[in-house]
């Protein structure tokens, strides 16, 4: 991969890590916010039922924004290590493409497909 190319996907990752900091921010004041309107409330079932909800679908949320973070700091870390690109199974180039649409993945095609197939079973 070119220079320009690895700085144009790093600075990608760098604005994805910014965007999903200001959003895990967000997501934990809003899951505060959910955890104090359940012990304000009244204790009606359905209120209290939709509350837990929406608390467990922030809380969802929030926990796949913060693996998806680690993923995109880890692959800045391979950029200052100088192995961003590379699969950290076989060590073979990851496409391009595959970098444009997932800047993050540690993975080549074929290894994400074998980590799939072998968490599926």
């Amino acid at each position: 991969m070119t220079k320009i190319a690895t700085q144009s996907l790093e600075q990608q990752l760098r604005t994805l890590a910014t965007r999903l900091r200001g959003e895990i921010s967000g997501l934990r004041n809003e899951a505060f916010s959910a955890e104090i309107g359940l012990s304000d409330m009244p204790s009606e079932q359905a209120d209290l039922a939709s509350l837990q909800s929406e608390e467990d679908r922030v809380r969802a949320f929030l926990g796949n924004e913060q693996l998806i973070l680690k993923e995109v700091e880890d692959a800045l870390e391979r950029v200052e290590q100088g192995t961003y690109g590379q699969c950290t199974t076989c060590g073979k180039t990851i496409a391009h493409d595959r970098l444009e649409s997932i800047p993050y993945t540690r993975f080549c095609v074929t290894c994400a497909q074998r980590a799939e197939t072998a968490r599926v079973s």
